[in-house]
């Protein structure tokens, strides 16, 4: 199951929902196993592998892996070459996890997001201007509220 997960997410980073498939037979796999046991139905339980299979596959979350697609291969992978591109990216890539945060505030997906990413977003939004740190300290703060200390790292360069 999280094997197929893992190659979701890679292949969802470089191409746009390019590991649908494997969200396919991840979905098909915790079908079964949901007869099985705990941990596989995501009404039980908002952090367990049935709720994030099910934020994968569910159509609100296409313009999440959408935004990871273009985080990672329209935005990260040009960081050296063009950071103020990078930056807006991810900029927007916030911004569609705060639409998307609206209707799911207790995704596991969401959360597992920002649980990865928190260190890589400091350090892409440290050298930004003034106004885009701003913005970008806002989002954070309502979006991950349980770290808005850690973004404060942001503002101090």
């Amino acid at each position: 199951f999280y094997a197929y997960i893992i190659l979701a997410m890679d292949y969802d980073s470089f191409g746009k929902l390019g590991g649908s498939k494997y969200i396919e037979k991840a979905f098909r796999l915790a079908g079964v196993a949901r007869d099985q046991g705990i941990g596989w139905i995501s009404t039980s339980d908002p952090n367990n592998r049935g709720s994030l299979i099910d934020n994968l596959n569910n159509q609100q979350f296409v313009p999440y892996r959408e935004a990871w697609y273009n985080y990672h291969r329209k935005g990260m992978d040009y960081f050296i070459k063009d950071p103020a591109a990078t930056r807006q990216i991810s900029l927007d890539m916030l911004k569609t996890i705060q639409t998307i945060n609206k209707v799911n505030s207790y995704s596991v997906l969401l959360r597992s997001f920002f649980l990865a990413k928190r260190d890589e977003l400091i350090n892409v939004f440290k050298d930004a201007e003034p106004a885009m740190k701003n913005d970008v300290i806002t989002l954070l703060r309502e979006l991950d509220p349980a770290n808005s200390e850690k973004y404060q790292a942001i503002l101090k360069k």
